[in-house]
């Protein structure tokens, strides 16, 4: 039995198989690196602004991984 959900980047609907992982969430690698991309640009604008401070994002990530 197969799963439906949206991709995370185009909206397009995806099966998710059953025995395949459950998290799945984009349709393609294309839409997935597009997603990665997109999300590193937005990033890039706020720290850009002034809005992100780069060193907070730097110690956030550091701590996390």
């Amino acid at each position: 039995m197969n799963k439906s959900k949206e991709c995370d980047f185009c909206m397009k609907t995806l099966d998710v198989k059953k025995n395949k992982r459950e998290d799945k969430r984009f349709c393609d690698p294309v839409c997935k690196n597009k997603y990665h991309s997109y999300k590193r640009s937005y990033a890039g604008i706020l720290i850009d602004t002034g809005q992100l401070d780069f060193q907070t994002v730097k110690k956030l990530i550091e701590k996390n991984y």
